[in-house]
């Protein structure tokens, strides 16, 4: 699972990165079209692949803090099935097969629930890649497609949200895309640090 980019060619291309689980529907999906001379466009890519690892990392953190309380759990069982609780309380045999009780009650109630991470990290991206001189009939297209597109925006990339069509929302070009990305994933500090990195300021584009 994660991002598997790859240099699109120049020309009609479409390919999927996503970080769902095998058989599952992403939650949210984006679309960025352009060509690869634009420098928003190849930024645009370079931004969605940082979103799925960063994303992927989120997902990592709960995944680590669930086998965690599993692990805790189970030593506690451990412990009272060998009755040396150093350093603590002596509890009474009752009082012990109730706590194995509550501990084991406890540990089916986690195992039962799973691993929950947050629905903003199902995400999929489809990233297509058109040709400079096929640019400007395309994005008529995408105008006409995506209901609030705006009419003046021609540029690459071209960027919209939606698994299918009757869900497509425009967002707009790359500094667009960028503040969609800081209000709906990115904590302030993320996305500056993205921006100070020199990747996407306006110098490196």
């Amino acid at each position: 699972m994660g991002a598997s980019l790859s240099k699109p060619p120049d020309s009609y291309s479409t390919y999927i990165t996503e970080n769902v689980q095998y058989g599952e529907r992403p939650k949210t999906c984006y679309n960025i079209e352009g060509f690869l001379k634009c420098a928003f466009y190849r930024a645009s890519v370079d931004v969605s692949k940082d979103l799925l690892n960063y994303t992927n990392n989120e997902n990592k953190v709960v995944e680590k803090e669930y086998y965690n309380k599993i692990e805790n759990i189970q030593n506690q069982l451990k412990e009272l099935n060998s009755k040396k609780m150093k350093g603590k309380k002596k509890l009474t045999p009752e009082e012990i097969e109730q706590k194995k009780v509550d501990l084991q009650l406890e540990l089916d109630e986690i195992k039962k629930k799973g691993i929950v991470t947050e629905p903003k990290n199902n995400l999929q991206f489809r990233i297509s890649t058109v040709s400079e001189e096929d640019w400007d009939a395309r994005v008529k297209q995408l105008r006409r497609l995506v209901p609030d597109a705006k009419e003046l925006h021609t540029n690459s990339p071209f960027i919209y949200k939606g698994c299918t069509r009757d869900e497509y929302q425009f967002i707009g070009g790359f500094r667009d895309f960028m503040d969609h990305l800081r209000a709906n994933y990115w904590s302030e500090t993320d996305y500056e640090s993205h921006i100070s990195s020199g990747r996407f300021s306006d110098n490196s584009i």
